[in-house]
């Protein structure tokens, strides 16, 4: 490159360009380059366009009188790389922000609109037809719930449900959905590596993420008629300093997951957009929040996540998983509920901010027999202490001038025989101000929490039992007089196939049974009855219905029956705690409410969905 044109590194409408600078400070003077730097795209040997920082500065003319420039470069590539992963952590922070924010005041609402629904229900018990309004408002509260759930995705700095995964046993099971999911014309290749390393992560949540991706080449490849393909690849990959700078990962072993298609690609500018917040190339049918949360998940699982492509050439996603250590800590979100009863006398203390929820949380206490003071602020809250015998402080965390953890800081010094539970509608640990809170981050109680999952929770604290980490529950038994109600069938449980729903109306007995056995003897041959019949009739069931699901081709099959699998080991490992005298039957009416909620409601009516549309 001696004595030649630095233009030779650029391609050639650029270098024209350059040329033309150089021209016109020959005639005017006037420099656009010449001691000026400038940002420039150059050409590696390889053709690959790459950024350059070109500074052009002049010299001496030389012996004969010529005039003479030095050019300088500065190859951009990893600068603007560290500066892409800065701007995309930045973005994504101020969006869990304001998501936080926004949670906030929405879960309090929906507390409000839950709690109220749950005390109607109480009162409504003998006219179906208004208690089937109360139902759909109570139904409708508990999809915002989910619905928020999935914006303090893009705020969580950790997921609860990491654990110990093998990548290739995932995609091994992913395998028969993601062909099924991806258009005919379009091939499927999977390379695994053997004896692949173990990452620590949220398995469903990476789950989404091969889905996503999948999803997205395949509409990246819609009309080619030849030459669709999605690859799918796993290594190790052992990275040193510089290698691991170059992705912003500490050196180390690294699991690479790379997901590739051969379909239209990108331009630059689409390239850098990808990632943020409400961005789509779909037009409508796009929310552009797939992507985010794919980068948000990299991000939670202490990975990295990166990108290539060139139009009509395609995309190729590169994900980074640190390897698994042994001395990672896997801990498991279990939820304990009382046997006891749940009324109570003692005082409690209610702080909250929000005039509506704190009325609603005093209005079912006293109901229950308790007896409630309530406060607005934790500095009102310290002087009804001062003025009042109190037993258990119930706050919310996010309050003015004095957040909820600072107030139990205060509690415990001064008043150590006082409980203390704390309730948010925001899990942020950037609230967590006192080392001593530990304890009682790991039992904050997530709004909108389910009334009578509160009952249980504060008999326990009154009690003296320990009480482990908690999410939000909202159940679908309630309690009147210390009695469980049965439950009821309801429309909003049916999932629109006839046989499939009387299935699950006679897992309705079963719960009922359950309920009845709670309210009046524990009679340990109707606990066997129920077991027996749970398990024939659930394995009968999932049978047919698998069968149903495969005749209709759908996509989601193997993820349904690993949790109808799941669903099954659970009931025979109540079977053993049981001939053991150890299963208590209210894990085991729990246990099927939250079945009857979150599978039946929720994965069997996506199914069933989808065979509508069909």
């Amino acid at each position: 490159v001696i004595g030649g044109n630095i233009k030779i590194l650029m391609p050639e409408n650029i270098a024209e360009k350059h040329d033309g600078y150089l021209e016109n400070y020959h005639e005017s003077a006037i420099s656009k380059v010449v001691g000026l730097g400038r940002e420039v795209t150059a050409m590696h040997k390889n053709t690959t366009l790459i950024p350059l920082r070109l500074f052009v500065a002049k010299l001496p003319r030389d012996v004969l009188g010529r005039k003479r420039f030095i050019g300088t470069c500065v190859d951009l590539t990893y600068i603007k790389s560290q500066e892409e992963q800065l701007r995309r952590s930045q973005r994504m922070d101020a969006l869990g922000k304001l998501t936080g924010g926004i949670a906030h005041d929405f879960n309090n609402l929906l507390s409000i609109v839950i709690g109220y629904s749950d005390l109607l229900k109480n009162t409504l018990k003998n006219s179906s037809s208004q208690l089937n309004y109360v139902n759909e408002i109570s139904y409708a509260g508990k999809r915002g719930v989910k619905l928020t759930n999935k914006l303090m995705s893009f705020s969580k700095e950790n997921s609860h449900d990491s654990t110990k995964i093998d990548i290739n046993a995932l995609i091994k099971g992913q395998k028969d959905m993601l062909e099924k999911i991806i258009a005919v014309k379009s091939t499927l290749k999977i390379r695994l590596q053997k004896h692949l390393w173990f990452v620590f992560l949220d398995g469903s949540d990476l789950e989404d993420t091969i889905i996503n991706l999948s999803i997205n080449a395949m509409h990246a490849m819609q009309g080619m008629r030849d030459g669709a393909r999605i690859n799918i690849t796993t290594s190790n990959q052992k990275l040193d300093s510089e290698q691991a700078s170059l992705l912003s990962l500490e050196k180390g072993d690294y699991v690479k997951l790379t997901i590739s298609d051969t379909g239209k690609g990108m331009d630059a500018a689409t390239k850098e957009k990808i990632f943020d917040p409400f961005f789509t190339t779909k037009g409508a049918k796009g929310t552009g929040l797939g992507l985010t949360q794919v980068f948000g998940f990299v991000k939670r699982s202490s990975g990295v996540i990166s990108v290539s492509s060139k139009l009509n050439e395609g995309t190729e996603f590169d994900l980074y998983f640190p390897r698994y250590k042994h001395s990672l800590a896997i801990t498991q979100n279990t939820t304990k509920r009382s046997n006891n009863i749940i009324a109570g006398n003692e005082t409690i203390l209610v702080v909250d901010d929000e005039l509506s929820l704190r009325e609603l949380t005093r209005e079912f206490l006293v109901q229950q027999g308790y007896n409630v003071i309530c406060a607005t602020s934790g500095k009102q809250a310290l002087k009804k202490l001062e003025e009042h015998s109190i037993d258990l402080l119930l706050s919310d965390v996010i309050m003015p001038e004095m957040d909820g953890y600072q107030l139990a800081f205060k509690v415990q010094k001064k008043y150590p025989n006082v409980k203390i539970q704390l309730v948010s509608g925001f899990n942020d640990k950037r609230h967590l101000n006192i080392n001593n809170n530990d304890g009682i981050y790991k039992r904050l109680l997530r709004k909108p929490y389910d009334l009578h999952f509160l009952l249980h929770r504060l008999r326990d604290l009154l009690d003296g039992k320990e009480v482990e980490e908690s999410a939000s529950s909202v159940a679908l038994i309630r309690t009147v007089d210390n009695k469980i109600q049965h439950v009821t069938w309801e429309e909003r449980f049916s999932t629109g196939n006839q046989n499939i729903d009387q299935d699950h109306k006679e897992f309705l007995i079963l719960i009922n049974l359950c309920i009845d056995g709670i309210n009046g003897n524990q009679d340990k041959s109707k606990l066997t009855y129920i077991l027996n019949e749970l398990l024939t009739k659930s394995e009968q069931h999932f049978q047919i219905e698998e069968q149903i699901l495969e005749q209709n081709g759908y996509p989601l099959l193997e993820r349904h029956k690993k949790v109808h699998q799941l669903y099954i080991d659970c009931i025979k490992k109540y079977h053993k705690e049981h001939l053991i005298g150890g299963l208590s039957i209210h894990s085991l009416l729990y246990f099927l409410t939250d079945w009857l909620e979150e599978h039946v409601m929720g994965m069997d009516k996506l199914a069933q969905e989808y065979i509508d549309e069909l």
